[in-house]
């Protein structure tokens, strides 16, 4: 109740220096489960007096996904009390717990944050995109805000948003501040360029958007290829090893997704950089001493075989993700 009611207090604080600012208070299931959580709420004098206030911000009790499938029943409860006194509910770490479509419509929940574990991998790991695609849908379509934790990128950023999801909450945005500070950091925050025209663009399925990430981990291949005989040296394992190569693992995945419609010039984007493997191979195969003999002369074939993989993966998308590409890539 005390943690409630500062909170309460903070709030009201903000509201009165012109900021309407919605609010999430972190409350274990052991205590947002038990018997006489609801009675405390009752008690606390701010929280009454919000009751009718429609000019009130939203504040929410934020709960972990995992923890409140122990007991949806008794959960289901909770709930209905707290929307009774004018608080809203938000999921924690939402995926790590695998609530099914009918719990969290029994629920009635406000909100749900993706858990950082798959926003933290989003840009490497096609299965996690794929999984945050279908959270963010899961929640849209039971009118349920979802919200990202742990954004870490502008590029995470503007990829969330063109999956629907424009809330962020991570250290892309700014580090825990302290209450005082939090006026000054709004009032100068001004969000990136490709987040505003990331919004004004249509959703994105998942076809088109694997597309990009494989274009995407090929431009930043070439941004990566070695520039000076000593960076050589960390590139020998990954000329071995396609396990260890970005761009292969979106090429495995986006041909899977794309099964039969991948067609002739997907195959043939493949094809280059399974060139682009082998060239870089022979720039850096031993030279008749014994030693890494990289050559340098192999470079700018490397990045014209580069830069046409990627060429060739933006031709199968449509305008409005070419567009895109432009900032993400």
């Amino acid at each position: 109740g005390f943690v409630i009611a500062q909170a309460l207090a903070q709030q009201e604080s903000w509201r009165k220096a012109g900021l309407r600012l919605r609010m999430s208070v972190n409350i274990g299931a052991r205590h947002f489960l038990s018997e006489d959580f609801v009675s405390l709420l009752r008690e606390i004098p701010a929280l009454a007096r919000r009751q009718g206030d429609p000019e009130a911000p939203e504040i929410l009790i934020e709960v972990p996904e995992h923890e409140v499938l122990r007991d949806p029943g008794r959960a289901r409860r909770a709930i209905r009390e707290c929307r009774k006194l004018g608080l809203g509910v938000s999921l924690d770490d939402f995926g790590t717990g695998q609530a099914s479509i009918r719990t969290l419509q029994e629920l009635e929940i406000d909100e749900v944050k993706v858990d950082r574990s798959f926003i933290r991998n989003l840009m490497e790991d096609p299965k996690d995109l794929a999984i945050v695609a279908n959270l963010l849908r899961t929640a849209r379509m039971l009118l349920i805000r979802p919200v990202a934790k742990g954004a870490e990128s502008e590029a995470e950023g503007q990829i969330l948003a063109h999956l629907g999801c424009p809330i962020l909450q991570g250290a892309v945005l700014s580090l825990p501040l302290p209450p005082e500070e939090i006026p000054g950091w709004i009032a100068g925050f001004c969000p990136p360029a490709s987040w505003t025209d990331a919004l004004q663009w249509p959703e994105f399925d998942m076809e088109e958007l694997s597309l990009l990430m494989v274009a995407r981990a090929a431009r930043d291949l070439l941004r990566r290829l070695p520039k000076e005989p000593m960076d050589f040296a960390e590139w020998m394992g990954w000329t071995e090893s396609r396990d260890r190569c970005l761009v292969c693992r979106w090429f495995d995945y986006t041909e899977k997704l794309l099964g039969e419609r991948a067609g002739e010039n997907f195959a043939a984007a493949r094809s280059h950089h399974e060139i682009f493997h082998r060239r870089l191979s022979e720039a850096m195969a031993p030279d008749a001493g014994g030693d890494p003999g990289p050559c340098f002369g192999a470079l700018a074939d490397l990045s014209r075989i580069g830069e046409d993989v990627v060429e060739r993966i933006l031709a199968l998308c449509g305008k409005t993700a070419q567009n895109l590409s432009r900032s993400l890539l």
